[in-house]
């Protein structure tokens, strides 16, 4: 088990009421466990904003597609298709190959109604 540091906060009473009762409800064991998981969502959130931040500066940097919309909107159906059937692969799996041609590969006239 990791280290553990203990911190003391003050939280107004309607605060406290509401961590007491999702304690007391079971979402919760302990006032530590509430403050732990809000902060890894914080952690979590802070990541995926980071994330969509990058995305939107690529996008801002890359210019003005030559493209129709039309076929933008095809090429993102096709990456979630293949998104799609990646699932339950984490980052850092090691993911057959087979998997990633059948993910990305195939076409998508065989796989849509």
């Amino acid at each position: 088990m990791s280290d553990m540091t203990q911190i003391d906060v003050d939280l107004p009473d309607d605060l406290h009421a509401w961590v007491e009762a999702k304690i007391a409800n079971g979402t919760y064991a302990s006032m530590s466990d509430y403050a732990c998981d809000l902060i890894q969502r914080d952690i979590k959130a802070e990541d995926v904003r980071q994330r969509l931040q990058a995305a939107v500066d690529s996008g801002r940097s890359s210019g003005i597609s030559d493209r129709a919309v039309e076929q933008i909107l095809e090429d993102t159906k096709d990456f979630d298709l293949a998104e799609e059937r990646m699932k339950g692969f984490r980052v850092g799996d090691a993911i057959p190959l087979a998997d990633v041609k059948t993910a990305l590969c195939q076409t998508p006239d065989t796989d849509r109604d």
